[in-house]
């Protein structure tokens, strides 16, 4: 399963580059929803990794880390938890 979830890396470091391409055109709402991507993509490559079977469908981030088991501060909580909602 290394490969698919390299795929998912890869996909994450594209959607990285668009979001720095958005913040350079002062596109910030778009800049907010590629990071929430990359970080969703970076979530589901350890999920397969961990689990080596696909990640569920579904876009909530605390929901993802908790299916990784990734253990996260209180602060990374409500940013991501925040940012799930882009």
């Amino acid at each position: 399963m290394a490969r698919i979830s390299d795929q998912w890396i890869n996909n994450a470091q594209y959607d990285l580059e668009t979001a720095r391409a958005m913040y350079r055109a002062k596109r910030y709402q778009y800049v907010i929803f590629y990071c929430q991507q990359l970080i969703e993509k970076i979530i589901k490559a350890i999920i397969l990794d961990k689990t080596n079977e696909f990640p569920p469908r579904i876009h909530q981030l605390m929901r993802l880390i908790e299916k990784a088991g990734i253990t996260v501060s209180d602060q990374h909580v409500d940013f991501l938890r925040e940012l799930s909602a882009y």
